[in-house]
């Protein structure tokens, strides 16, 4: 076994994990260390507090992820302060000490045996090539009666795909706008230019304020989840299969388009020129040169 370790700190819902992960997966490979996956979070943060939808960790159905060796920490709240505490660093201090964020460098040293890593990662610079992310995704657990009548359905009727994200931007309106029903109607005139004129399938954590709030201005043919008990892997995956994607501002559409594209299953994405409120375009990383980039 590999005698040095990095450990990435998992935190968030499915897309965020992803980020996530792959950032440690690739690291790991480029220091030949072991990749240790922190899922402390997900035992004992307790984020909901009606403000967020539920959060689980859902990468062990991808059986290649579920080999990788798990950790849980006992003591929580030393646990969180460390955290806390390493954050606020100086980066020279706070890397010496093996402690790593979205402002770590490709080709880092670290004279630490064992080092961790702790941020967002939203960044396509730091995904690893494209056949090890696939590889790394292939054969999940997805397959039951549901989901297969609906790959069937949505790879007969080839929509377009909307996503609308609410809760939790909502109820953290300091620090996420919501896009507004322009940002879609101009989302969907661009794919008509592409795909042609498409029936639209709309996907969002709360479909009837979703529905209100699009009003009469766009011509909804589909609304998911409705009464669907998928889980978000299969959501995501089903999203996959669309002719097109207009995602919002939430890594959750971002991968359900990347991983589309990734195995030319798709032929438009449309996304946002922001994640966060404050945020100029030139500073969201994640935007890929075949993508329509609109201005929010």
């Amino acid at each position: 076994m590999i005698n040095q370790s990095l450990q990435i700190k998992l935190t968030g819902g499915l897309g965020n994990q992803l980020f996530k992960f792959f950032a440690g997966y690739k690291f790991a490979q480029a220091t030949k260390r072991r990749l240790v996956l922190d899922l402390t979070w997900y035992e004992y943060s307790g984020i909901t507090a009606g403000k967020v939808n539920q959060r689980s960790f859902w990468l062990d159905y991808f059986p290649e992820i579920s080999k990788i060796e798990k950790k849980v920490f006992d003591y929580w709240e030393l646990h969180k302060k460390h955290g806390q505490f390493m954050r606020r660093l100086p980066k020279p201090f706070r890397e010496f000490s093996g402690y790593f964020m979205d402002d770590v460098k490709e080709g880092f040293e670290s004279p630490r045996k064992n080092i961790i890593f702790d941020g967002s990662f939203e960044n396509i610079n730091f995904l690893p090539r494209p056949n090890e992310i696939l590889s790394l995704l292939a054969n999940p657990s997805l397959h039951n009666r549901e989901y297969d009548l609906y790959v069937s359905l949505i790879t007969k009727e080839k929509p377009l795909i909307i996503h609308l994200r609410l809760t939790d931007y909502l109820n953290f309106s300091q620090i996420y706008d919501v896009l507004t029903p322009d940002y879609y109607l101009s989302a969907i005139r661009e794919a008509k230019k592409s795909i042609g004129n498409r029936p639209v399938w709309l996907f969002s954590d709360d479909p009837k304020t979703a529905l209100n709030w699009l009003g009469d201005s766009v011509k909804i043919q589909k609304v998911f989840p409705n009464d669907l008990k998928l889980n978000p892997i299969q959501i995501m995956f089903l999203m996959s299969h669309a002719k097109g994607i207009v995602i919002a501002h939430s890594t959750f559409s971002w991968w359900a388009a990347y991983l589309a594209q990734l195995k030319k299953q798709i032929e438009f994405v449309a996304m946002p020129s922001k994640f966060f409120k404050g945020q100029s375009s030139g500073e969201l990383n994640l935007i890929l040169e075949e993508w329509c980039v609109l201005d929010v």
